[in-house]
């Protein structure tokens, strides 16, 4: 329903760029659509910046992937997903589990998605070895996969947008990773003009992940 404002209803979104592109981007085109907000901005940032930009009220809500501990900021997790493997359609890894020892960090196209997978990651393989490639963002994940052997760690969401590449190769852990954990976080004083937008944005996130089987009710 399309609801005219009699009060200028504002609101900024912090999120990270795999948030933004692979999973929150249906849920801010149907708010955007809705007119709930006359200005609605989304800024990506990594989540550290995004505590930062919170704190200081440049934004109203973030999406991050580890919590970090600012008495102002409130925080819960909203969804947690699986962890798998993606790798060119190629046929080089034969199994479709994999040990962590079926796979050559050298070959590693690295994203450290939180600080807990990155611990895991650490426990299987040397943190002194180079991976083939550290990038910071999923897209730049799926350009590199131009070689057999070459493989990355990605989290449930990104592998559902990927089941129809006839490129890409999935593969499951034979030793599970921990879950990837997104956290919803808002200032314990929001913005007193922004309260209602933030309210209304709230009530839609909880639509939204109601269809997503990682969305934690």
């Amino acid at each position: 329903n399309i609801i005219k404002n009699e009060q200028d209803y504002s609101l900024t979104i912090g999120s990270p760029d795999s948030l933004n592109t692979y999973v929150l981007a249906p849920l801010f085109k149907s708010f955007a659509e809705s007119k709930l907000s006359s200005s609605f901005i989304i800024k990506t940032h990594q989540s550290n910046e995004i505590h930062s930009l919170l704190q200081n009220h440049d934004i109203d809500i973030g999406f991050v992937f580890y919590p970090l501990n600012y008495k102002n900021i409130l925080s819960r997790p909203i969804f947690k997903e699986k962890m798998f493997i993606i790798c060119k359609k190629s046929g080089y890894y034969k199994k479709y589990k994999l040990h962590p020892h079926d796979l050559n960090p050298k070959h590693e196209i690295l994203l450290e998605w939180s600080y807990d997978i990155k611990y895991w990651h650490n426990t299987w393989w040397d943190s002194n070895i180079n991976p083939y490639v550290h990038v910071d963002t999923p897209t730049l994940i799926i350009n590199f996969l131009d070689n057999d052997q070459l493989w990355a760690m990605c989290p449930e969401s990104i592998v559902q947008s990927l089941i129809s590449n006839n490129n890409i190769e999935i593969h499951e852990f034979t030793e599970l990773p921990p879950e990837r954990i997104c956290y919803i976080i808002e200032h314990r004083y929001p913005n007193p003009s922004n309260v209602q937008a933030i309210k209304m944005f709230k009530k839609q996130l909880d639509e939204f992940g109601s269809n997503l089987k990682w969305y934690l009710k």
